[in-house]
């Protein structure tokens, strides 16, 4: 039983060391110098929605944080 326990916990912390790696990266990705944060204002539909893009033009790559945009219907 202990010993079952003991693996949960290991694989917990495993995922968890997981988790944080991929944070880790994902906000040095945001960080980086080449980044372009770029608004993006709700539209006619919804004025109070808003998400951001983050553009690396030199690696030609585009991150969005849709978080402010409602549900689709």
């Amino acid at each position: 039983m202990v010993e079952s326990q003991n693996q949960q916990l290991e694989q917990q912390i495993a995922d968890s060391n997981t988790s944080l790696e991929k944070t880790q990266d994902l906000l040095n990705t945001l960080r980086d110098q080449n980044i372009s944060v770029i608004p993006l204002g709700g539209q006619d539909v919804s004025l109070h929605s808003y998400a951001k893009a983050y553009w690396n033009k030199q690696e030609e790559k585009v991150f969005i944080d849709a978080q402010g945009l409602p549900e689709p219907p």
